[in-house]
């Protein structure tokens, strides 16, 4: 008798040991092809929580929220780990210490995960729901945690289906917690489908009826925006941003000296396009104390160095705390004059401030605009920056219509940080509607349209100088630029609401 039931309950494991599986290899497939942006396997993004949902409806809420937890890291670690670590190597060394920050930069990508399973497995899962609302309740559940938890890369599983750019147009209503909720709706509807098959047509029937509406919405509105880039209102900028391939820690004459220098590859492109109106140069990755000293021999010139204005980042040191300086970005006129500056707000936890007390780098204020003249009104992000969306919002609502994005990813050595940085710009340039130019040293330059498309020039990886053209609409804040102080809180409140109201219909039949 003893035996039978342990053969009963060793069959009775295998099923979760196979959702187990099953739900690490497609979250893994899915992270993985989305930084290689693998346009095909991107589809994986819309079923690839299903298993995990399924396994966890078998597992006490301790347990749910351990699996949670480990399936939270599966999603994003194997695919960014060395990613990572080799931005915390080139700051302190390859040892425990590298290690340990690694793994606290994961861990939070975790936390979200944790809290859902145990809500789910301690709460939701007792509560009188509707088959087909359950899967929406658990997705908006789910979005609102992954948008309200603290992360020091605050990139989300939106990331997955950038790719696929009718789907995303979303974004300007309600940002990534609304695209996350319809995002994880098919997986929460797939997982209650394989549980209660009776259910099934209902259950699966929403979500597909309102992924095939948001593809609608999406064609709709990308024909509108394309319409209003192409307008005699529309915003126009030729600009050249410039494509560096320098280590860190390189020197001033590397930016100075010879052919390959950034000073002369900035004349030579200005020479081949004259109609160019505007140059850019990315952060640079010289040393604070060198660039700083670079800037003032840039300045200290009789003549200005390009016949037309400049943006570029330095270092300054502050009046209050001359130990203490600012990575500003500058807006130089065609004499060379200073006309407008931006100190980078949004700096590193760990990395370029201390998570605790004040470090060498003073953080500046968000929301700066920077007018190139009337219409052309430049939102700076200093690398890392354009992950703030305080900062963004801030200038958008200020009126700011065009991203300049100043990116140095050298310390990441040759590793696709570049193309989750690539990802996050196309969901910022969707959910504020305004086209982003990014220069960069160690990735890729060019521009993003507002409805995210991406428009490279030359190669990820290498040296470019080379005018582009960009357009985009003059349209003003989108309502998730007035939404977003809020907006994680909408995909769990508006599921609460239609399960009360569900709920209060019921109980008067």
């Amino acid at each position: 008798m003893t035996t039978g039931q342990d053969r009963q309950h060793q069959r009775s494991r295998r099923p979760a040991r196979l959702l187990a599986v099953a739900a690490l290899l497609l979250s893994i497939s899915a992270f993985v092809a989305a930084l290689q942006l693998d346009g095909a396997w991107s589809y994986l993004a819309w079923v690839c929580f299903a298993p995990w949902l399924l396994l966890q409806r078998r597992l006490s809420p301790g347990i749910a929220a351990l699996v949670g937890g480990l399936f939270g890291l599966a999603c994003v670690a194997p695919a960014l780990w060395d990613v990572f670590g080799a931005a915390l190597i080139n700051q302190y060394g390859e040892g425990w210490k590298q290690r340990g920050l690694t793994l606290a930069v994961f861990l939070p990508h975790a936390a979200p995960w944790i809290v859902f399973a145990w809500l789910d497995a301690r709460w939701l899962r007792r509560q009188r729901i509707p088959a087909a609302l359950r899967p929406l309740l658990q997705a908006g559940l789910l979005s609102t945690l992954v948008c309200s938890l603290p992360a020091v890369f605050p990139f989300t599983p939106a990331v997955l289906i950038v790719g696929q750019t009718p789907l995303i147009q979303l974004l300007e209503l309600g940002g990534e917690p609304l695209l996350l909720w319809l995002l994880f709706w098919p997986s929460a509807a797939l997982a209650q489908a394989w549980a209660a098959p009776s259910t099934w047509r209902a259950v699966l029937g929403f979500p597909l009826l309102f992924l095939v509406a948001n593809a609608g919405y999406g064609l709709l509105r990308m024909q509108s925006v394309a319409k209003a880039s192409a307008s005699a209102d529309a915003v126009t900028l030729s600009a050249l941003p410039l494509q560096l391939d320098l280590p860190g820690g390189a020197s001033a004459s590397n930016l100075m000296r010879g052919r390959s220098s950034a000073l002369a590859m900035s004349r030579d492109g200005l020479a081949r396009a004259t109609q160019c109106e505007l140059l850019v140069w990315p952060e640079l990755p010289v040393p604070y104390r060198e660039l700083d000293q670079l800037c003032e021999r840039l300045d200290a010139r009789d003549e200005p160095l390009f016949a037309l204005p400049w943006m570029r980042v330095c270092a300054r040191r502050t009046d209050a705390l001359p130990l203490r300086q600012l990575s500003r970005a500058e807006l130089l006129g065609a004499d060379g004059a200073l006309l407008d500056a931006h100190a980078k707000s949004s700096l590193i936890p760990g990395y370029e401030r201390p998570l605790w007390g004040s470090g060498p780098i003073e953080a500046g204020a968000a929301g700066a605009v920077l007018a190139l003249d009337e219409r052309r009104r430049l939102v700076p992000a200093i690398c890392y920056e354009l992950h703030s969306l305080d900062h963004i919002r801030r200038s958008v609502l200020a009126g700011g219509n065009v991203i300049v994005h100043m990116a140095s990813f050298a310390p990441f050595s040759r590793l696709p940080i570049d193309r989750l940085d690539t990802a996050m710009a196309q969901i910022r340039a969707v959910a504020f509607r305004v086209p982003i130019l990014r220069s960069a040293n160690r990735g890729p330059v060019g521009w993003l349209d507002a409805t995210g498309r991406i428009h490279a020039v030359g190669d990820r990886l290498g040296h470019a100088s080379q005018c582009i053209e960009l357009r985009g609409p003059d349209a003003g804040p989108t309502p998730f630029a007035r939404l977003q102080p809020v907006a994680a809180l909408l995909p769990l409140t508006l599921s609460l609401l239609l399960w009360l109201l569900t709920f209060g219909w019921r109980s008067r039949d």
